[in-house]
């Protein structure tokens, strides 16, 4: 079944609408994993702030999600050893013959620091893993295509092939940097090449005020989305 009809009050017929989301998979299972990780280390006395690689390569070549309980399993070896001749910091690049800091350099760790812990605090590791990378203006079209090959989408809107158009919806998550900033900033380049059943492509940031769509082979199209609907959006829906 699909998500949503959208309905028209001025007699039309509606029209099947299915949303789904573009995620970098690896980077998401990253965060939940930190999310997961208890971060107290016994063996540093400081709060030490690291940055974490979102995803890492394995051993077939395939991308996946950082293995986080080896990150901070070796991480606390090499900090506390940054502690006992009293460096509380450090950043890459280091000295070349610095065996600890090209340890913490070969955990994917670009820099970090440390503070001392609070009066109810205890020594740990405390981790953000960033995404990014370069953004492109098709980015966007390549992330609606990679979403329309999905057999699930396309079944859910084939159901409804006497309507006019039939949507489908993509919102990028924040793990694809690279498409959510594309959309957040507005920088759309092609027209996404949809495939039978899906006629119009619909793409919005989730949380912004603008929402782009394209029925193929017209432009781009930019809305914005009226305050009220962000501030009640149950009101909108049947």
């Amino acid at each position: 079944m699909r998500d949503f009809d959208l309905r028209y009050s001025d007699g039309r017929a509606d029209e099947p609408l299915e949303v789904t989301s573009f995620v970098d998979r690896a980077s998401l299972e990253t965060w939940k994993r930190v999310g997961r990780k208890d971060p107290t280390a016994s063996m540093v006395s400081r709060v030490w702030t690291l940055d974490l690689p979102s995803s890492e390569q394995g051993p077939d070549g395939s991308t996946g999600p950082s293995d986080v309980s080896r990150f901070f399993e070796r991480a606390g070896v090499l900090l506390h050893a940054l502690e006992e001749r009293g460096q509380h910091e450090f950043q890459m690049p280091g000295p070349p013959d610095d065996k600890v800091v090209q340890g913490l350099t070969d955990l994917g760790c670009d820099m970090g620091f440390s503070r001392v812990p609070g009066p109810d605090e205890t020594g740990r590791i405390e981790t953000v893993a960033p995404v990014g990378g370069f953004t492109h203006r098709d980015s966007v079209a390549w992330a609606i295509e990679h979403e329309a090959a999905k057999t699930d989408n396309q079944e859910k809107l084939s159901r409804s092939l006497d309507s006019e158009r039939r949507h489908l919806f993509v919102v990028p998550h924040p793990s694809a940097a690279a498409v959510y900033l594309s959309v957040r900033r507005g920088e759309l380049g092609r027209l996404p090449v949809l495939p039978n059943p899906i006629t119009t492509a619909w793409v919005w940031d989730g949380n912004g005020s603008h929402v782009f769509m394209a029925t193929p082979p017209s432009s781009w199209e930019d809305h914005e989305l009226p305050a009220r609907l962000l501030a009640e959006p149950e009101k909108w829906v049947e």
